[in-house]
C-alpha cells in the first residue's frame, strides 16, 4: 500500500488536520484511502485552532483551514499556507511536486492578497508563486488578471528584492511597463540587486535589454559580470558574443560563467570562439563535445584523447591514494557522468552510424578501446558496445569483450543482457 503506514510528528500545543478512520484498537486510526489520491494522504496539515469542523469535504476543509492561516498575523502561518496552497495546485512553472487539489486561479487569487504584505518574506514568497517560464497562452492568461497589481509592486516603494520578484513574475506576461523600475534597479548601489536584475533581462528581449547587458559587462562588481555572462547565454544573444568573448579573458568565476554561457549557443555561432579556446585544459572536453555536436568526424581523435587522459589520470589517483583494494577504488572512480558520459555517447553514436566496412581495416580500433575502457554508468554501456560489435560483424571482438566484461563486472548481471542481444542483435 503506497505511503503506508503513515508516521506523523506532531508538536505539542499545535493543532492539525488529519483525515483517518477509527480502527478496532482504541487510539489507533487508519488512513482513508488504499492508494495515494492527493495532499490528504501525504501527511498532516496545520490548523489555526482546534474548534470543531463543520461538515466539509476533504478539499473544502483544507481550503478553509489554509486560507485562515494565510491571512493570519503570524508570518510563520502565512508562509506555511503559501507553500501548501502552491503545492496543492498545478503550476505553469513546474508540475513536479504539485497536486491538482485546487484550481490554480483560485490559489493565485488568494495569494494576491499578500503581495503588499508588510512582511517582505511573506510577500516575496507569495509573488514567487506567480512566476512562470512557460510560453503557453494559458499561463499568461492565468497571470493577466494580476498583472496590474504586480506592476504596482514593481514600480512602488517596496524593497528591491520584492520589486525583483514582481518583475520576474511579470516576465511571464511580457509586460513592458516595468522598464522604469528595471532601469532603477540596474543602477542600484548594491551589487547583489544589480546582478539579480541583469539576470532578468533575457526575459525582456529587445534593444533595451541588450544595451544594458553590454553596459554592465564592465560593471565594477565581478558578481554583476558573472550575471552578464549568464544572461548572454540564457538569452542566446548572438549580437553580444563579442562581449562574452571579452569576459572569457577575466579570471575565476566570470571566466567560468562565460565558458558555460558559450555552450548554450548553437555550435555554428560559437565554433570559432571555441576553437580559439581549446587550450583551456579545464573546459577543453566541454568545448570538444560542443564542436562535435553536429559532425563528430573532425573531432573524433580529440574526443578519444579526452577519455584516454581521464582514464590515465584516475589510474594514477588510485595508485597513489592508498585506498585498498585499488582495483575496486579505480572502478568506482571510473563511473561515467557529465561531460565524459556525453563524450562517450558522441563517439558511440558516430560509430553506430558508420557502415560495417568502416571497421574492417582496424583504423577505428582506438575508438573502440577508448569506449571499452572509459568506465560506465552500469550495464548500459557494455550492453550497447556488445550490440555494436555484433551488428558490425566484429564477432571475435564481441566474444573477447563479453568474456572480459562478465569477469570485470560480475554484479551487473551482464550475461543475461548479452544473451538477449545475441538472440536479437538488431532489436
Amino acid at each position: 500500500m503506497m505511503y503506508s503506514p503513515q508516521h506523523y510528528e506532531l508538536d505539542l500545543g499545535k493543532t492539525y488536520l488529519i483525515f483517518a478512520s477509527k480502527s478496532e484498537c482504541a487510539g489507533e486510526f487508519k488512513q482513508l484511502h488504499l492508494f495515494h489520491t492527493g495532499k490528504e494522504d501525504e501527511g498532516v496539515t496545520r490548523t489555526l485552532d482546534g474548534r470543531p469542523m463543520a461538515k466539509l469535504s476533504i478539499k473544502e476543509a483544507h481550503w478553509f483551514e489554509l486560507n485562515l492561516l494565510l491571512t493570519n498575523s503570524a508570518s510563520s502561518n502565512s508562509l506555511y499556507a503559501i507553500k501548501q496552497l502552491d503545492a496543492m495546485s498545478k503550476s505553469c512553472q513546474r508540475d513536479w511536486g504539485h497536486t491538482d487539489d485546487f484550481a490554480r486561479e483560485a490559489v493565485l487569487n488568494s495569494l494576491s492578497l499578500l503581495i503588499t504584505n508588510l512582511q517582505d518574506e511573506v510577500a516575496i514568497t507569495a509573488i514567487n508563486c506567480f512566476q512562470t517560464s512557460s510560453p503557453a497562452p494559458e499561463c499568461a492568461t492565468q497571470l493577466s488578471s494580476h498583472a496590474n497589481s504586480l506592476v504596482a509592486v514593481a514600480n512602488g516603494h517596496f524593497s528591491a528584492q520584492r520589486q525583483i520578484a514582481a518583475i520576474a513574475a511579470l516576465s511571464g506576461t511580457r509586460f513592458t511597463e516595468v522598464s522604469d523600475s528595471l532601469l532603477r534597479l540596474l543602477n542600484h548601489p548594491e551589487e547583489n540587486v544589480r546582478a539579480q536584475t541583469v539576470s532578468l533581462l533575457p526575459r525582456f528581449p529587445g534593444e533595451f535589454s541588450e544595451g544594458e547587458i553590454r553596459k554592465h559587462a564592465t560593471d565594477e562588481s565581478s558578481q554583476v559580470r558573472v550575471a552578464v555572462a549568464e544572461a548572454i547565454g540564457n538569452g542566446k544573444f548572438k549580437s553580444l558574443l563579442p562581449t562574452l568573448e571579452k569576459l572569457l579573458s577575466e579570471p575565476r568565476e566570470v571566466h567560468k560563467s562565460a565558458r558555460e554561457a558559450l555552450l548554450k549557443f548553437d555550435v555554428e555561432q560559437v565554433k570559432e570562439i571555441l576553437k580559439k579556446n581549446l587550450g583551456d585544459a579545464e573546459f577543453r572536453p566541454d568545448y570538444l563535445c560542443k564542436l562535435a555536436e553536429k559532425n563528430p568526424d573532425p573531432w573524433l581523435t580529440n574526443l578519444v584523447e579526452v577519455l584516454e587522459v581521464r582514464r590515465e589520470k584516475i589510474k594514477q589517483q588510485a595508485e597513489t591514494s592508498g585506498v585498498e583494494p585499488k582495483a575496486a577504488y579505480f572502478q568506482g572512480l571510473m563511473s561515467l557522468s557529465g561531460t565524459h558520459f556525453k563524450c562517450w555517447t558522441i563517439i558511440y553514436d558516430h560509430l553506430s552510424a558508420l557502415p560495417n566496412e568502416a571497421f574492417s581495416d582496424g583504423k577505428l580500433d582506438r575508438c573502440l578501446v577508448a569506449l571499452e575502457k572509459a568506465g560506465n554508468t552500469g550495464s548500459s554501456e557494455p550492453t550497447k558496445l556488445y550490440q555494436l560489435y555484433l551488428q558490425k560483424g566484429l564477432s571475435e571482438r564481441a566474444l573477447k569483450f563479453r568474456s572480459e566484461s562478465e569477469k570485470d563486472f560480475p554484479n551487473h548481471n551482464l550475461k543475461e543482457f548479452f544473451d538477449r542481444i545475441e538472440r536479437s542483435p538488431n532489436n
